[in-house]
């Protein structure tokens, strides 16, 4: 009992003994612990030092001036002939209106009309109490004679409107055949294109071609020279029958590989099909012999069938099996047959060739009968090497000449898709000529028409004067009834001055530009009505510049003069020839205090719109305070930095990020001077492998 209780204190003392000792390791190495999973980072101190900084921004180029299409009257627009982007002059059409007037200056017609006939009507009246029928006649023919004009004016604008709607058509015939042209043009240039580079290769190819052959005729001259060089041989001796006959058996030769193309193009099929047929019925039995189709047959893998004695006894002997069993007639049969006795007929005449050849060397005689025919066999390969390089040559040169055939014929196509581009580019030229001049006619006709419409208004209007100053004078009109009728010319008069400012508004067929730039807003389209005061069309005033502007610091624009020429950002993708020159500085009116705008005038290769970044040098200064670009952060609070304090305790030294509010004053490419809570003693955070928060522990990168 006792021991038991021995053992159970020392497992409990053991246990306490292990517990306390990890207790101790972990409480040791908790520093290293915890430090594995901080964030590192890289730091650098604060330094004083002299800047050359840059003003850096970005920001959109604008016209200096721009100037906005506007009409008073309602109108139709009947097409706009303009687009964004175009260049227009001085007078150029603009947009064409669809109708001859506006609402508001047929109403002020009509109410022309009803005020002229009440006051025709006051003088008629009057005149009833005496005799002036001859000034009412005079006013009658004068009033038949108004509207008569009125309805030639009518008549002729209906007529020129109608010619006009045609000239329309013929112009849009005239711009879908243009457009046509200009496709097939296009089509064409590509497959010129095309053909001319087809005939390059093909002129390289025969280039390439000569070459060769001049290499091949230089091999023959050299093979026939080593022939004639080799010495030792009977040169006496008369091969000349053995060379024809030679020649003939190379012939016959030819013509019978010949003929075995030709029968294999017939047979070859069928005589695969027999093959295989014959494979698979031996496919695993072998002659005994192979050269006795008759010896019996033992068993052998169907490697054996790569050996081309065992494949022809194999073929011989299925072969058989077709005339034992008077198959001979079958296709297959027929194709093994064919081919196996063209074969054996070719190899006859090849064993003769070289029957032949070994006597043309034995009448030759002596040792160098070998070397004569390998000498020979030389001249005989180059001689075939130059046949060969002829035949490129013929046929590279058959390419050439067709393809340089249907390069002139696209080209012939291509000239005359230019011409046909060239016609309608001319026809729909004389199409928007003749549109513009009858378009101008119908203007002129209007304007010719309302001026004698005008001139016969005032007649009838000098017809009544003088009338009611006549019954006036004979005491027929009453003081009152004269007053009224006063009153009434007077309301006339207005309203003729008003007709007269709504034409000079424009009352014409088309609108043209007032000024010479570029269109940058388009606000209608065909068939909208226009809205008085309304934009139509903004045109940008080239000649008037253009400008851009960027915000800076109070600091930063005390650093820059008035004249500076600021530099294109070398990350900028603009490529144009700018000159960009600081022409203002101003307050920024979001930040009246400590904030400035620095205007720059642009000139050169730009457009509205463009986007650019630019620096401009200041001069360079002293600060006491200087930190390394990657240092710097920024959030909705503003710029600051993050400086690392050291906490100290018994296990080590803490390492805490703190937040340190900063103001940028000038930076350049690589540090930035700042102003705040700094000193050279600070230790700023430039860089980390994990983002950091004011207030988090990190570690230094070993």
């Amino acid at each position: 009992m006792n021991e038991e209780n021995v053992r159970k204190r020392d497992w409990v003392k053991n246990a306490a003994i292990v517990f306390l000792a990890v207790l101790l390791v972990l409480t040791f190495f908790s520093n290293t612990i915890m430090n594995r999973s901080l964030p590192e980072v890289a730091a650098r101190y604060t330094s004083s030092g002299t800047i050359n900084a840059r003003i850096r921004g970005t920001a959109t180029v604008t016209a200096n001036n721009s100037y906005e299409v506007k009409m008073e009257q309602t109108r139709t627009i009947s097409s706009v002939n303009v687009r964004l982007g175009n260049q227009v002059e001085t007078g150029d059409i603009l947009f064409t209106l669809a109708d001859s007037e506006s609402t508001q200056l047929s109403s002020a017609r009509e109410e022309l009309r009803r005020l002229t006939l009440e006051y025709e009507r006051a003088v008629i009246n009057a005149s009833l109490d005496g005799d002036y029928s001859s000034q009412e006649r005079s006013i009658r023919l004068a009033n038949e004679k108004l509207e008569e004009l009125e309805a030639n004016k009518i008549e002729a604008v209906q007529k020129g409107e109608e010619e006009i709607a045609k000239a329309k058509e013929e112009l849009e015939i005239a711009r879908l055949t243009l457009d046509s042209a200009e496709d097939e043009l296009r089509r064409l240039e590509t497959r010129y294109a095309t053909a001319e580079g087809s005939r390059d290769t093909a002129q390289e190819q025969v280039k390439l071609a000569q070459t060769k052959l001049t290499t091949a005729t230089e091999a023959v001259a050299d093979a026939q020279r080593y022939l004639s060089e080799l010495g030792g041989l009977n040169s006496g001796s008369d091969t000349s029958d053995v060379n024809r006959r030679i020649n003939n058996k190379n012939e016959e030769i030819s013509n019978k590989i010949a003929e075995i193309n030709v029968a294999k193009i017939m047979h070859q099929s069928n005589y695969d099909d027999f093959v295989t047929d014959a494979f698979d019925h031996f496919s695993t039995m072998e002659l005994s012999d192979p050269s006795d189709p008759s010896s019996p047959l033992v068993l052998t893998p169907p490697e054996a069938w790569d050996d081309m004695v065992r494949r022809a006894a194999y073929l011989a002997a299925y072969g058989q099996f077709y005339v034992d069993s008077s198959s001979t007639a079958d296709p297959n049969y027929i194709a093994y047959s064919t081919l196996t006795k063209l074969d054996g007929e070719l190899s006859k005449l090849e064993d003769d060739l070289l029957q032949l050849e070994r006597e043309r060397n034995g009448l030759l005689g002596g040792n160098n009968s070998y070397e004569h025919e390998r000498r020979t066999r030389m001249l005989e390969n180059a001689q075939t090497a130059e046949r060969n390089a002829k035949s490129d040559l013929t046929k590279a040169t058959e390419a050439l000449e067709d393809l340089e055939t249907a390069l002139a014929a696209v080209k012939k196509d291509r000239d005359e898709a230019l011409t046909d581009r060239d016609k309608a580019k001319t026809e729909f030229t004389a199409a928007e000529n003749e549109l513009k001049l009858k378009e101008e006619n119908l203007l002129t006709i209007q304007r010719q028409a309302d001026d004698a419409i005008k001139s016969q208004e005032m007649s009838i209007d000098e017809l009544l004067f003088n009338l009611s100053e006549q019954q006036k004078k004979d005491g027929i009109a009453s003081e009152l009834q004269s007053l009224n009728m006063a009153e009434q010319r007077n309301q006339i008069s207005i309203k003729r001055s008003e007709i007269a400012k709504l034409e000079s508004d424009g009352t014409g067929a088309v609108v043209t530009s007032p000024v010479s730039g570029i269109i940058r807003a388009i606000n209608i389209s065909a068939g909208d009505q226009t809205q008085p005061g309304s934009t139509l069309i903004t045109i940008e005033l080239t000649d008037r510049g253009y400008s851009m502007s960027i915000p800076v610091t109070l600091e930063q624009s005390r650093q820059v003069a008035i004249g500076d020429i600021a530099e294109l950002d070398r990350y900028s993708y603009w490529g144009g020839d700018l000159r960009i020159i600081l022409s203002t500085i101003r307050n920024d009116p979001q930040n009246p205090v400590n904030g400035r705008i620095l205007v720059f005038d642009v000139s050169g290769n730009v457009e509205s719109g463009t986007s650019l970044s630019i620096s401009i040098g200041q001069r360079s200064q002293n600060y006491p305070t200087i930190v390394p670009n990657s240092a710097l952060r920024s959030d909705t609070n503003g710029d600051f930095v993050l400086v690392i304090e050291t906490n100290r305790s018994p296990l080590g030294n803490r390492y805490v990020a703190t937040r340190v509010d900063v103001n940028i004053i000038a930076s350049d490419d690589t540090q930035s001077a700042v102003s705040g809570a700094l000193d050279r003693s600070n230790y700023v955070i430039t860089t980390a492998n994990r983002p950091i928060e004011p207030g988090m522990q990190v570690r230094f990168i070993n």
